[in-house]
Order: C-alpha cells, then structure tokens, then sequence
C-alpha cells in the first residue's frame, strides 16, 4: 500500500543517508591520511636535509678555522653538532642561509637551551622509520662522526691545541694549519664526505618509497570510497525518479481517474464506473465508490418504480444512518398504507 510505500522508502532514504555519511567520514579520514603522509615526507625531507646542511656547515667552518684560525667558527661548527644530536634547540628557519647569516650578524646564535631539543635518530623515529631505514641513518651517522673526528682534530691543530687521549684538545702546541690543509683536503676526506651524501641520498629514497606506497594505499581507499559515494548519489536519484514514477502511475493518474468518476455521480451519472483494482488506499477509495454507486442505483431504481406507481419495490436500508434509505422505505410504506385504505 501507499503507506508501506512511503514507509520503506523513507527508511530507505534514511539508510542511504547513513550510509552516504559513514562514507564522508572514511574518505576525509583517508584524505586527512594522505596529507599527513605527505606533511612527513617534508619532515623527513627536512630532518634529512639538516645531515647534509650540517656536514657541509661543518666542513666549511672547519676550513675556515685551519685558514684564519677564528675561534669562532669553531663554536659555531659545535654549535651544529649539538644541534643535529639533539643537545641544543633547533633554531626557527635552519636552512642553508641561517650560518651565513649569524656568522654576517644578521641573526642570533643558536640558544644554548635543551628544552624542545631532538636528535636526529629521534625525528625520524617520530616518523615511523622502519629498522632498515634506522641502520642507514646509523652509517650515515658514521660516516658524519668519522669526518666530525677529524675536522675537529684539525681545527684544534691550527688553533694550537692537540689531543690529550683523554677525549680533549688541552694539549698546547705550535699551531699546525698544514696539518688541518692535508687532512680537510685529503682524497680519504672527500670519499667520505661522498659517502655521506650517498648514504643520505639512500635513506631518502628508502622513506620516500615507504611514504609513496603509503600515500597510494590511502588514495586508492580514497578513490574506492569515492566510487562507492558516487554509486550511493547514483542509486538515490535512482530511487527518487522511480518513486515519482510509482507515485505517478500507482496515485495521481488513478486518483484523478477516480475523482472523475466521482465528479460524474455526483452530476448524477450513475453509469460511470471505476476500474481501478489493486490493494492500496486507492483501489480502496474505489470499491467504496462503486459501493456506494450501487446503492445509489439500488435507490434510485426503487424511486423510478415508485414514480412509475409501482409499489412492490423493495428498499435496502443499509444502516441506521441510511437516511435516504430509511426515508424511501417509510415512504414507500406509508404509500402502501394509502393505497390499501383507498381501497
């Protein structure tokens, strides 16, 4: 019927809503994934830029000692060290100009804080690194540690300090800046210092290759989601075109029809009739009109009869509130009561 009609449509409806919603919220989940994903290929892309930024820093810093025995630069080459192994804060805007730009005076010196300080391993820890992405950054840090070994063995030769075997440089001497030129200029130095950028290179591009697959896992969901979205928005149109179809066929063009019929025996015609059949309200409302347009011919039939003097016309009354019906039949007793004295 009608009402189970709008019943399971609307419960329909609704479930599709549902549905639709529960799909918005995995894509922007899948979505607010694929960013994140790509937010931590820039924090790696950063913290593996920061290695090769230090190691560049530190080699020219350490040149420039052995050459102009600045002090400090050399402060400023421990300064990155600390920096990179998560003893000092990184400053805001570490980039390749920051050095360049404390060491002309137009910005501060790295503070000497440990509050907020993270090393290296431990960023990329943060971001998920896998034990094979773990080891390399442990070569590169070899490799970062073998050079620091001997560029600090080389500042402290052109500043006159040497090592003492005991981990420090108090050991005075003649400055040696010969020593610093061999060993920073050195074809072992430069392999290493090749290395470095190789290993780091590698570490890129085993994180970059985990974060892509990554990324495309969450894009194909995305896109699965989405298909599933645009089928869901597909079948409700669907389902609302072939609603207004049925209600069309199924309630307008047979109410219309039945109001017609209704219109005419209301005009008198009791002739017209419905063929409207089925089990909804409709083909209800037209077995009571046809109903009701038998008893009206019931009556008016017994009225012609008795226009016509025949009395032996039987009326029905169909119930207690049959007004016309009880009318007709007392008057068609009443009659016969008349006749009967006349007689």
């Amino acid at each position: 019927k009608l009402r189970t009609f709008f019943i399971g449509f609307f419960l329909i409806l609704f479930g599709l809503a549902g549905v639709n919603l529960v799909l918005g919220y995995f894509l922007n989940d899948a979505e607010r994934k694929v960013e994140r994903a790509r937010a931590q290929i820039g924090e790696v892309n950063e913290a593996l830029e920061d290695i090769v930024l230090s190691s560049q820093w530190s080699t020219r810093f350490a040149r420039t000692v052995i050459v102009t025995r600045n002090a400090k630069r050399l402060v400023y080459y421990n300064q990155i060290s600390d920096i990179l192994d998560g003893n000092i804060h990184r400053p805001k805007n570490y980039t390749l100009e920051y050095w360049d730009m404390v060491a002309g005076g137009f910005a501060p010196e790295p503070e000497t804080t440990k509050e907020g300080a993270v090393s290296i391993e431990d960023r990329l820890r943060k971001l998920d690194a896998s034990p094979e992405e773990l080891e390399k950054l442990k070569q590169a840090k070899k490799l970062f540690d073998k050079m620091t070994v001997v560029e600090l063995m080389s500042m402290h030769a052109a500043l006159g300090e040497f090592d003492d075997g005991a981990g420090g440089f108090t050991r005075r001497g003649r400055p040696d800046s010969e020593f610093g030129k061999e060993a920073l200029f050195s074809e072992s130095y430069n392999k290493d210092n090749g290395d470095l950028s190789r290993t780091i290179a590698e570490l890129r591009d085993l994180i970059t290759k985990r974060f892509t697959k990554k990324i495309d896992q969450q894009q194909s969901s995305a896109d699965f989601l989405l298909t599933l979205n645009t089928i869901l928005a597909l079948t409700l149109f669907g389902l609302i075109l072939l609603s207004i179809f049925y209600l069309r066929t199924r309630f307008a063009v047979r109410a219309a029809h039945l109001m017609e019929v209704i219109k005419q025996i209301s005009s008198g015609d009791f002739d017209s009739k419905s063929e409207i059949v089925g089990n909804d309200e409709i083909a209800d409302m037209a077995k009571a009109v046809s109903h009701m347009q038998a008893n009206l011919v019931a009556t008016v039939t017994v009225a012609s009869q008795l226009a016509d003097g025949d009395l032996t016309g039987k009326v029905d009354v169909l119930s207690d509130r049959d007004r016309l019906g009880i009318a007709l039949h007392d008057m068609m007793e009443k009659l016969s009561s008349i006749v009967i004295s006349l007689r």
